[in-house]
């Protein structure tokens, strides 16, 4: 077996997990990262001061500064944490002259000593909002994602906001629900998938209601902390439920069907912009 079909064979989701060992993650895994096998410090290569309105405008809203331009805080948020926001401080930059001081916290882009800053910092005093910038698309292991999710919630006082933003992927495998490995000439992995991909494992954190595909934003999950508590036995086990019978497998394995000889092929195809109908089904928080 080709070595990434290998690596595709054996992802695993939310619904193939133990219930008693996402509750174990959901109550332990906060500032850790579980081993993450493929980072994304090769890939972290984004350094634009300023937004591209243009590229936001067709979607592409998941990097860099363009990930928070179109993002409206409410004018109560003075301080954000970014888990996962990379090696440079353009976004840092450019949320200041907004007046909103973006902490970034990131294991594999920034020195221990700056995260452990970063972290007693927020601990001390938590923040009015959390964002996840092109994160959870780019984690092979669900138990990691889970993690990471887990620290946007622990860092929020009750009743902020999270906002995570998913970056659904390049030329022929956009939205394809098929990940990738060593892609496009990056040694890294792409989930190549809309938010809906992720909206399950947000929710399995944050609580079923608590978490939504925004209405008019793409590629973007709302999350609220409404409670310190994880979330219950019961419902990880109805969401797990949820998970073996979401929609995104249907159109995973239609994709497939289709598709299938571009995923070894290492090269970048054409792609013609027809995501705007297959996206998603939007809801509001």
């Amino acid at each position: 077996m080709h070595p990434r079909e290998h690596f595709y064979s054996k992802e695993h989701l939310i619904h193939n997990l133990d219930s008693g060992s996402i509750f174990h993650i959901l109550q332990s895994s906060v500032w850790k990262t579980l081993g993450q096998e493929i980072t994304s410090a090769e890939t972290n290569n984004d350094i634009n001061a300023d937004p591209d309105m243009k590229s936001i405008q067709l979607g592409e809203n998941t990097c860099g500064v363009d990930a928070f331009a179109d993002l409206k805080f409410d004018r109560t948020v003075k301080t954000v944490l970014d888990v996962g926001g990379g090696k440079y401080d353009y976004c840092h930059d450019y949320m200041k002259s907004r007046s909103v001081n973006l902490l970034v916290w990131d294991p594999y882009n920034r020195p221990k000593e700056h995260n452990i800053a970063i972290q007693y910092s927020v601990m001390n005093k938590k923040v009015d909002a959390a964002t996840s910038m092109a994160v959870l698309n780019v984690i092979p292991e669900p138990e990691v994602r889970l993690a990471h999710i887990c620290t946007l919630k622990e860092s929020l006082a009750i009743n902020e906001m999270a906002y995570f933003k998913v970056w659904p992927g390049e030329g022929g495998l956009k939205g394809s629900y098929k990940p990738t490995v060593n892609s496009y000439g990056y040694p890294g992995y792409q989930a190549n998938a809309y938010a809906d991909r992720f909206l399950l494992e947000v929710q399995l954190v944050f609580g079923l209601n608590n978490a939504k595909l925004h209405q008019s934003i793409p590629n973007l999950i709302v999350a609220i902390k409404n409670s310190n508590e994880p979330t219950s036995k019961v419902e990880i086990e109805l969401i797990q439920k949820l998970s073996a019978k979401d929609s995104w497998h249907l159109k995973q394995k239609s994709w497939l069907s289709k598709n299938r000889s571009l995923l070894f092929k290492g090269v970048c195809v054409n792609y013609k912009e027809n995501d705007k109908k297959s996206n998603r089904i939007l809801c509001k928080l």
